[in-house]
């Protein structure tokens, strides 16, 4: 079996930096947010801020964050771009769109944001690690790895473990096993933590199943088979090993606790 690159892309998207400096606020909070921050009264005469505040609410309780992006950003056209509140409006804004998978639109404030003066070097290397999973999931690899390379180089240091992960990623996803193995190896060397980072075990175990190292990813697969992904690809490598009993049955394990989904088909076509 060929693995192809979309297998390890979509299963493993989760937020990856989790902040109270950097997260999604609520819809309430986001309306006060707007009417007593962004909306300076001198500027207030060509409409009405408290009208605008309430057609975004309820544009946003609609679960339409487009409109609410374009609706947001005719207010924030009026503001200064340097400004604080202005420039937490968009970072709200942008990680709205990022968690509801509008990567494009999410990537184009983010970028705006990378370019911003800021002095809070965590809040910028966030909007640059922000920027380079957006391009990941747009399937702009190239531009994804360099982004990840640039925080990685000099972002935040709480950041750079991430970014090396992230080039990890973006390397495979464009055909570079090589220099995804290194990345992962500099990884793993210099952070422990990421042998049992739940996170961090699936992919690791693709790189090293990708390279044909199956005993490798084999136990990165095994430290969470309560993920139908890791109990799939362990039976593979096992199967590439030529350990037919172990794979068979964590084929038949995982068409048992996983019914319905697209990985029990995978396992049952494996036991036929």
């Amino acid at each position: 079996m060929t693995l192809q690159s979309t297998e390890f892309r979509r299963p493993c998207r989760t937020p990856a930096v989790e902040s109270p400096r950097h997260h999604v606020v609520p819809a309430v909070l986001l309306a006060v947010l707007l009417t007593a921050g962004v909306v300076l009264p001198a500027r207030a005469g060509r409409y009405n801020p408290s009208r605008k505040a309430q057609k975004h609410e309820i544009t946003f309780r609609s679960q339409d964050p487009k409109t609410f992006y374009r609706a947001l950003s005719f207010i924030l056209e009026k503001q200064s771009p340097d400004q604080v509140m202005t420039i937490n409006a968009r970072a709200t804004m942008a990680e709205l769109l990022f968690q509801t998978e509008n990567y494009r639109e999410a990537a184009q404030i983010y970028l705006q944001l990378t370019e911003a003066p800021l002095a809070d070097a965590y809040k910028l290397s966030s909007f640059q690690y922000r920027l380079a999973e957006c391009y990941f999931y747009m399937g702009l690899y190239g531009e994804a790895y360099d982004q990840f390379s640039r925080v990685q180089t000099e972002g935040h240091k709480s950041l750079k473990a991430e970014a090396t992960l992230g080039m990890a990623m973006a390397a495979l996803a464009q055909g570079n096993r090589s220099s995804a193995q290194a990345h992962l190896d500099i990884l793993l060397l210099e952070n422990e933590y990421y042998k049992s980072y739940p996170r961090a075990l699936y992919p690791a175990g693709i790189m090293l199943f990708q390279n044909e190292q199956y005993d490798r990813a084999i136990t990165f697969f095994e430290k969470d088979l309560d993920d139908p992904k890791d109990l799939y690809f362990a039976g593979i490598a096992y199967r590439r090993q030529g350990q037919l009993p172990k794979a068979l049955s964590y084929f038949q394990r995982l068409t048992q606790k996983f019914p319905g989904t697209v990985w029990a088909q995978r396992g049952s076509f494996e036991v036929a």
